[in-house]
């Protein structure tokens, strides 16, 4: 569990320690980035060690499966027409319901049913509506819409965040 610690208010600092606070944090910058540099090599050296052993492994399970597969699609009527599924010592395998999903019929599009639902089961129909944020804050400084914002329960703040950025 991490340790809380509390931020300590610093008062009456020099330009002096502005200029080696600044000098501290690019240091602080570059080494936590080289640091991270290091880290990316060795990951992508360990991945590309291992990759050749991985794809060689996920061949041979791609291959069991597909007999496997085939086994039971052969075996069927013989072997899964009262359980979906078949025991042996070394697990289960056989058949199971994927979950269920819509599909259109031959011949129709995905637009062609929303005119047709629309029509014959409107109660199916989504009509999400939303706040258009997007919309507010790039209209907001026309007067009609600005005089309407706080009727309408909303006010467009900015917030002032403290930042640092390097040369």
């Amino acid at each position: 569990m991490a340790k809380r610690t509390k931020k300590t208010v610093i008062t009456g600092v020099t330009m002096e320690q502005v200029n080696q606070a600044f000098c501290d944090y690019q240091r602080a910058v570059i080494e936590i980035q080289s640091v991270e540099a290091w880290d990316e090599r060795l990951i992508a050296k360990v991945r590309e060690t291992s990759a050749e052993d991985k794809r060689k492994w996920e061949n041979i399970k791609d291959e069991a499966t597909a007999i496997l597969e085939a086994f039971a699609v052969e075996n069927r009527e013989r072997l899964f027409s009262k359980k979906k599924s078949m025991e042996t010592p070394q697990g289960f395998f056989g058949f199971r319901l994927g979950n269920p999903k819509l599909k259109p019929l031959k011949g129709y599009k995905w637009d062609d049913i929303l005119d047709l639902v629309r029509n014959m089961l409107p109660e199916y129909i989504r009509r999400s509506e939303e706040v258009a944020k997007d919309r507010i804050l790039a209209d907001r400084d026309k007067a009609d819409i600005a005089k309407l914002l706080p009727d309408a329960g909303i006010s467009v703040v900015q917030e002032e965040v403290f930042f640092v950025d390097l040369k």
